[in-house]
């Protein structure tokens, strides 16, 4: 017989029993609670760590698809570059035009390219600041204010190419040779000008590698690259071929013997003399109103070339002696003369000259060609009006009343090549040609001698220094002319010396007729006529100087610093590829 509990003891065990109990469960739950949440935090390790291996494994193949997208860029320049019918502008003009461009890849992910060149082109030349000798991977200090490519910079030293890794604090830093074995050390003296030096066109690529392309794995790269636009040479393109350095030709008509390199001056419509430094016509002979001399190229002349020669008309003379008359003068530059005879019969040119007036051996460019003095049209110059022109004689002999006009651009008030409304003395006149594709490309360019003073880097502007008469003078009193730069990109403050016409009025005829194009330059207008009349044969006698009007008028005009330098080949960049800089 089971012996009953008593009820207080037969509590306190039942609660001992189960607070026992209780306690275990506790215990029990307690465990696999933390059973569970380490095993969710090894879960989460686990998951995370997988994560980062994906995210890194994107990340290389984002970094891969950047670098495809500027080699992407690369070969779409060269493409265009390597074509014969296009050449460098238009490969330049391929490759910004990948600027914001997205290219899916076939694997997943994409890349975009932003591509460009700087608003405010970069200068082309900067000046020493004391001197240096600089070896391989040394540094060159130059004096304040240059604006230099900022990375993986190049400069023309000597003929040969050299690169430097970045300009900071008015330094080029770690300068090497784009080629193997190229000579160092580079010797530079204080103040000395670096003209036309540097090369301006740097492009910088941003290349972003972006993987797989959405999601919230997808991994983005971007590379920003510096590199030197290669020249028409480096890819076998034709380029275009660059005008810099001396030019190959200055005459400041100093020595009068140098009249005897004028070749057939003897036989010309009027006989020049030299006066206190410059060139001047006497005696007209049987007063043609014309005279023409013609300097002869050596057999290397190529047809592309710029010259230029500043002009004046002896005003106060010219009023002291023809006091009854009104002043009217026509002068300037003779190109692309396509005979080697010099005699009268055979002159067919170009012109391009500063004019004021018309009759007394001026031409009316209103008189239709070869009838006399019938007109055909109303002469479209005032001859009030002081004006640059652009004609031909495409017939023969000049004057023969066969002159036509093919552009003008009118000048006016505040343009100082003008004062007191007449032709500013010693004014420059400049003109350069290419011949691309059968076709003459002319642009022309003036400035005065002396009133001018700051330029900037607008071409077509009156902003502009001036070029005195028997040019500049460096620190290190060395002569030199300036000359516009190469293209209108490249045109900035320090080197701004002249205007780029831009033609108020176009032969209309000769447009019609496709004798005559006009090229648009930018945001510039009229500045370049095509035509593919007379184009350049060689070897020529195809440059020289004219003047227009009966005696009593052009014996007032002067020539001096007549000067000529062809386009050089392979100067158009670095004639070998640069690798970029890449900065990540």
């Amino acid at each position: 017989m089971r012996t009953p509990l008593r009820p207080a003891r037969d509590a306190f065990v039942v609660r001992h029993i189960l607070d026992s109990h209780g306690g275990v469960m506790i215990a029990a739950v307690a465990a696999i609670l933390l059973i569970g949440v380490l095993g969710a935090g090894v879960v989460s390790m686990v998951g995370t760590s997988s994560q980062e291996e994906v995210r890194a494994n994107h990340g290389e193949r984002a970094f891969l698809l950047a670098e495809s997208g500027f080699r992407f860029a690369e070969s779409a320049y060269k493409v265009v570059l390597d074509d014969p019918g296009q050449g460098r502008e238009a490969a330049k003009a391929a490759l910004l035009g990948l600027d914001d461009f997205t290219q899916d890849a076939p694997g997943g992910g994409t890349f975009t390219l932003h591509v460009s060149l700087p608003e405010d082109p970069y200068d082309t030349e900067a000046i020493v600041a004391g001197n240096q000798s600089v070896q391989k991977g040394g540094n060159l200090t130059l004096q304040a204010g240059a604006n230099l490519v900022p990375r993986n910079g190049v400069f023309r030293h000597e003929g040969a190419y050299y690169r430097y890794r970045e300009f900071v604090n008015d330094t080029l830093v770690d300068i090497i040779g784009v080629e193997e074995g190229q000579a160092f050390p580079l010797n530079f003296i204080e103040n000395q000008v670096l003209t036309d030096y540097f090369y301006s066109e740097v492009v910088e690529v941003v290349s972003t590698g972006e993987y797989p392309g959405s999601g919230n794995l997808n991994v983005s790269r971007d590379l920003t690259y510096w590199w030197p636009l290669p020249g028409g040479g480096a890819a076998g393109g034709p380029g275009e071929n660059e005008f810099s350095g001396e030019p190959d030709v200055w005459e400041d008509f100093e020595d009068p013997s140098h009249l005897d390199d004028w070749e057939g001056h003897e036989q010309t419509l009027g006989e020049p003399r030299i006066v206190d430094g410059a060139l001047n016509i006497r005696d007209v002979h049987h007063n043609h109103a014309a005279f023409l001399i013609v300097y002869p190229t050596s057999t290397d002349m190529i047809s592309d070339y710029e010259l230029q020669v500043k002009i004046k008309f002896d005003l106060a003379t010219f009023e002291d002696e023809q006091r009854k008359k009104t002043p009217k003068y026509m002068a300037g530059l003779t190109f692309r003369k396509q005979d080697t005879q010099i005699n009268q019969g055979h002159r067919k040119s170009f012109g391009v000259s500063f004019i004021k007036g018309v009759g007394d051996g001026i031409p009316s460019f209103g008189e239709s060609p070869g009838s006399g003095n019938k007109k055909k049209d109303e002469n479209p110059l005032d001859p009030d009006d002081l004006y640059i022109i652009l004609w031909t004689a495409p017939h023969s002999a000049v004057p023969s009343k066969k002159e036509e006009l093919i552009a003008y651009k009118k000048l006016t008030v505040p343009d100082k090549v003008i004062l007191n409304n007449e032709l500013a003395n010693w004014s420059t006149l400049l003109v350069r040609i290419r011949e691309l594709e059968g076709n003459n490309r002319i642009s022309v360019y003036y400035t005065d001698a002396s009133r001018s003073a700051n330029g900037d880097s607008i071409p077509v502007n009156l902003s502009r220094k001036c070029s005195p008469r028997d040019g500049l003078t460096d620190n290190n009193g060395t002569r030199y002319l300036p000359w516009p730069p190469n293209d209108t990109a490249s045109w900035s403050a320090n080197i701004d010396y002249f205007t780029l016409v831009v033609w108020d009025w176009v032969n209309e005829e000769k447009l019609s007729d496709g004798d005559v194009r006009v090229l648009f330059d930018g945001n510039y207008g009229q500045v370049i006529i095509e035509t593919d009349e007379m184009t350049f044969k060689a070897p020529t006698r195809e440059i020289g100087l004219h003047a227009f009007g009966e005696e009593d008028y052009i014996t007032y005009v002067y020539f001096d610093d007549f000067a000529f330098r062809t386009a050089k080949p392979g100067n158009n960049g670095p004639d070998v590829y640069i690798p970029p800089i890449v900065v990540q």
